[in-house]
């Protein structure tokens, strides 16, 4: 029997049964289909949230890394404001020259070695210079001032002493004893390895 001896009913089911079949060959397929896109889908989008927390990871690192070499520029412009070791025979003329500007004597200057304060590692060290001088209270003041604005970088005073000379009243411009260690603070240069 031939397709075209069919009776037009025949035709009809077998059209349906061809359209049934083909459909739910379709069906099987965007199901099975469905199912696997949706679990890529549910991958992507595990990748994504990965690759968000990785695009925050670096803007991180970025920010660290702008934040290191800012630090390291602020480090070496104080690095280049300390003096070096070979300055220091310099400080006492330069410190001397302003005594004489102020009205203060300096009687004497003693050096200690340079010393590290935190031992191994320590990225400073400082030298204590042992001064004594003589000048009146106002002198002294001025001298202070203008050695903390002509050496702002590598000055500290401590274990300043002032004696006067006697024990009675002091009359204004009478010169006194003052003891005070000037320290000078230098930046350790690191090693590069």
């Amino acid at each position: 029997m031939t397709a075209s001896d069919w009776s037009e009913r025949t035709r009809m089911m077998v059209t349906i049964g061809v359209g049934v079949a083909v459909n739910v060959a379709l069906g099987y397929f965007l199901y099975a289909g469905h199912g696997k896109f949706a679990d890529l889908d549910k991958k992507n989008k595990g990748k994504q949230v990965e690759a968000d927390k990785l695009r925050v990871e670096v803007q991180k690192k970025k920010s660290l890394q702008t934040r290191l070499s800012s630090l390291q520029r602020d480090l070496t412009k104080k690095e280049s404001l300390l003096p070096e070791q070979q300055d220091d025979e310099k400080l006492n003329e330069l410190i001397s020259e302003r005594a004489q500007q102020s009205g203060a004597s300096l009687l004497a200057s003693s050096r200690s070695a340079p010393s590290t304060e935190s031992g191994p590692g320590a990225s400073y060290e400082r030298t204590v210079f042992k001064t004594r001088w003589q000048a009146d209270f106002m002198s002294w003041c001025k001298l202070m001032n203008s050695m903390e604005e002509k050496f702002p970088r590598l000055v500290a005073f401590e274990n300043l002493v002032l004696t006067p000379s006697n024990n009675g009243v002091v009359p204004m411009g009478y010169k006194h004893d003052i003891s005070v260690d000037v320290i000078v603070y230098r930046y350790l240069r690191q090693q590069q390895p």
